[in-house]
């Protein structure tokens, strides 16, 4: 299998319909946010400081206090994507033009950053939100970079969280979403050749994902707080694990005092309305 055949396999959209509705979009930012500012105050404590005394409600920002009306890095990298889709859109959002956008960030916007971990990660979050909506498309004309792309060192949990995004986008669980996303990764980077880390950073997400919703029923507190409390990267891991639970809980699950908390909320419910537009447009051209 070439690496164009292994990408398109892995970014071929399922069968499944796609449940997302505004409030799970606007969840999907909101949930980041909250699980971000959660983590923010803690960022820099071990697993074994958080144990003694873990994080169980919004401390504010601690000594990493932002202007009023700011975003952090993850919230904030999400929000641009969302912006930067929709002020690229051409013709209800065809799935070839996407995907180029998708590169296009990725290239300019992430590649020579820093941290891109924390650029990346959220963009591909909402991207399995968005890619759940749309139909089938042709990654080798719409990606034509494809081999520099995937031999990234953020190609691995940029993966996993573009296809549990995904997949709880479609309807499934939060546990069965890493499940899935995980096979299907690991099957695709094995048929292409593509050699993995999977120890390291992506091994730490993938416990913190599981253990995260293995507290689903206790909803989407219970979730982000056992995120940012595992001590890995408790802001970035926060994000994660939020935007996933708010996606998953919706935007009435999160608690209304967690959202009033967090500066810039109104960017961020403005960005789940755009990924929300931007789905049913993707949906309209399905039909």
């Amino acid at each position: 299998m070439s690496v164009i055949d292994g990408i398109k396999s892995f970014f071929a959209p399922s069968q499944n319909k796609c449940v997302v509705t505004l409030p799970h979009s606007v969840g999907l930012f909101e949930g980041g946010s909250v699980g971000e500012a959660l983590g923010m105050p803690v960022k820099d404590r071990t697993a074994e400081q958080l144990h003694r005394s873990p994080v169980t409600d919004m401390l504010g920002f601690g000594d990493y206090q932002t202007p009023g009306g700011t975003l952090s890095v993850c919230s904030a990298s999400s929000c641009g994507f969302a912006a930067f889709m929709r002020d690229n859109e051409v013709q209800g959002f065809a799935p070839q033009r996407f995907l180029a956008l998708c590169n296009s960030w990725y290239l300019y916007k992430v590649k020579d950053e820093e941290t891109p971990l924390r650029l990346m990660l959220p963009a591909a979050l909402v991207a399995g939100c968005l890619f759940s909506a749309l139909p089938h498309i042709s990654v080798k004309d719409a990606l034509p970079s494809i081999p520099d792309l995937v031999c990234d060192n953020c190609i691995a949990p940029a993966s996993l969280f573009f296809g549990v995004s995904k997949y709880i986008s479609a309807g499934f669980s939060p546990n069965e979403a890493v499940k899935k996303a995980t096979e299907l990764s690991s099957k695709i980077f094995a048929e292409i050749g593509l050699q993995v880390n999977q120890t390291g950073i992506t091994a730490s997400f993938k416990n913190i994902l599981s253990t995260s919703f293995d507290a689903a029923e206790g909803g989407f507190s219970a979730m982000v707080l056992s995120a940012v409390n595992s001590g890995v990267f408790p802001d970035l891991s926060g994000y994660l694990v939020g935007a996933l639970a708010g996606l998953h809980c919706t935007s009435d699950g999160i608690p209304s005092a967690w959202k009033s908390s967090v500066s810039g909320i109104d960017s961020v419910r403005c960005s789940g309305e755009i990924v929300n537009t931007l789905i049913s447009h993707a949906l309209e051209k399905r039909q």
